[in-house]
Protein backbone atom coordinates (compact mmCIF):
# COMPACT_ATOMS: atom_id res chain seq x y z
CA UNK A 1 0.00 0.00 0.00
CA UNK A 2 2.84 2.37 0.84
CA UNK A 3 4.41 1.79 -2.58
CA UNK A 4 1.15 2.66 -4.35
CA UNK A 5 0.73 5.86 -2.33
CA UNK A 6 4.36 6.78 -2.98
CA UNK A 7 3.87 6.21 -6.74
CA UNK A 8 0.69 8.33 -6.78
CA UNK A 9 2.53 11.11 -4.93
CA UNK A 10 5.37 10.86 -7.45
CA UNK A 11 2.98 11.19 -10.42
CA UNK A 12 1.17 14.10 -8.78
CA UNK A 13 4.50 15.87 -8.18
CA UNK A 14 5.43 15.51 -11.85
CA UNK A 15 2.02 16.82 -12.90
CA UNK A 16 2.22 19.87 -10.60
CA UNK A 17 5.77 20.75 -11.67
CA UNK A 18 4.93 20.37 -15.36
CA UNK A 19 1.95 22.73 -14.95
CA UNK A 20 4.26 25.37 -13.46
CA UNK A 21 6.68 25.12 -16.37
CA UNK A 22 9.23 23.26 -14.28
CA UNK A 23 10.52 19.75 -14.63
CA UNK A 24 10.90 17.11 -11.96
CA UNK A 25 14.40 15.63 -11.68
CA UNK A 26 13.14 12.28 -12.97
CA UNK A 27 11.71 13.91 -16.08
CA UNK A 28 15.04 15.59 -16.83
CA UNK A 29 16.75 12.19 -16.84
CA UNK A 30 14.41 10.62 -19.40
CA UNK A 31 14.16 13.64 -21.68
CA UNK A 32 15.49 13.48 -25.22
CA UNK A 33 18.99 14.81 -25.76
CA UNK A 34 19.16 17.43 -28.50
CA UNK A 35 22.29 17.74 -30.63
CA UNK A 36 23.57 20.39 -33.01
CA UNK A 37 22.52 19.61 -36.59
CA UNK A 38 19.33 17.73 -35.75
CA UNK A 39 16.14 18.68 -37.60
CA UNK A 40 13.23 19.64 -35.34
CA UNK A 41 9.78 21.21 -35.48
CA UNK A 42 7.58 22.88 -32.90
CA UNK A 43 5.39 20.61 -30.79
CA UNK A 44 2.58 23.22 -30.76
CA UNK A 45 3.18 25.94 -33.38
CA UNK A 46 1.34 29.25 -33.32
CA UNK A 47 -1.87 29.34 -35.40
CA UNK A 48 -0.29 31.50 -38.11
CA UNK A 49 2.78 29.25 -38.49
CA UNK A 50 3.26 26.25 -40.76
CA UNK A 51 3.01 23.20 -38.45
CA UNK A 52 5.43 21.24 -40.66
CA UNK A 53 8.13 23.97 -40.85
CA UNK A 54 11.50 22.25 -40.19
CA UNK A 55 14.25 23.92 -38.16
CA UNK A 56 17.89 22.97 -37.66
CA UNK A 57 19.54 23.10 -34.23
CA UNK A 58 22.37 25.63 -34.21
CA UNK A 59 23.33 25.53 -30.51
CA UNK A 60 22.22 23.75 -27.33
CA UNK A 61 22.51 25.73 -24.06
CA UNK A 62 22.21 23.54 -20.97
CA UNK A 63 20.79 25.32 -17.92
CA UNK A 64 20.00 24.51 -14.31
CA UNK A 65 16.26 24.09 -14.76
CA UNK A 66 15.70 24.33 -18.50
CA UNK A 67 17.61 23.71 -21.72
CA UNK A 68 17.51 26.49 -24.30
CA UNK A 69 18.10 25.71 -27.96
CA UNK A 70 19.01 28.03 -30.83
CA UNK A 71 17.21 27.00 -34.01
CA UNK A 72 17.12 28.33 -37.56
CA UNK A 73 14.34 27.66 -40.10
CA UNK A 74 15.04 25.62 -43.23
CA UNK A 75 13.67 26.30 -46.75
CA UNK A 76 13.21 30.02 -46.14
CA UNK A 77 15.30 31.18 -49.11
CA UNK A 78 17.00 33.90 -47.07
CA UNK A 79 20.73 34.66 -47.30
CA UNK A 80 20.86 35.07 -43.50
CA UNK A 81 18.03 33.08 -41.90
CA UNK A 82 16.99 34.17 -38.39
CA UNK A 83 18.04 32.28 -35.27
CA UNK A 84 15.45 31.75 -32.54
CA UNK A 85 16.09 30.69 -28.95
CA UNK A 86 13.41 28.33 -27.63
CA UNK A 87 12.94 25.91 -24.74
CA UNK A 88 13.67 22.25 -25.40
CA UNK A 89 10.20 21.19 -24.25
CA UNK A 90 8.70 23.09 -27.21
CA UNK A 91 10.47 20.95 -29.85
CA UNK A 92 10.11 17.52 -31.43
CA UNK A 93 12.93 15.80 -33.31
CA UNK A 94 12.09 14.84 -36.91
CA UNK A 95 13.46 11.62 -38.40
CA UNK A 96 15.11 12.91 -41.56
CA UNK A 97 17.56 11.05 -43.79
CA UNK A 98 20.95 12.54 -44.72
CA UNK A 99 19.91 13.18 -48.34
CA UNK A 100 16.79 15.09 -47.21
CA UNK A 101 18.97 17.22 -44.91
CA UNK A 102 21.32 18.09 -47.77
CA UNK A 103 18.40 19.05 -50.02
CA UNK A 104 16.90 21.37 -47.39
CA UNK A 105 20.12 23.22 -46.55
Amino acid sequence: MFIILHYIHFLFTIFVHSKRGQRHKFCAEVMITFKVGQIVKFLKPFPDEDPEQPYIIVEVKEGNEDTRIDISPLNMGLAFPPVYTVRSIELVILNVSSTEKAENL
